[in-house]
């Protein structure tokens, strides 16, 4: 299982990008990068801190109405 993670700062925002997969060895070329093709069994995290994210983060009130009435 191999993982590649960045961190890139963007208007006062940390933004993290994770990706993880299984690679053959002969998949992995001289400069030691993969082509996304190759890369089996892929997941992909995106997130973020700073004030863009929490705006967008539901309030705690909001998220317990939407699983007591989800509708």
């Amino acid at each position: 299982m191999n993982d590649g993670h960045q961190q890139v700062r963007v208007n006062h925002e940390l933004r993290d990008l994770c990706l993880s997969g299984i690679v053959r060895r002969e998949d992995i070329t001289q400069d030691n990068t993969v082509n996304l093709a190759q890369l089996a069994e892929a997941r992909v995290i995106y997130g973020g801190q700073g004030i863009v994210s929490e705006v967008q983060q539901l309030r705690y009130g909001s998220q317990l109405l939407d699983i007591v009435m989800p509708w």
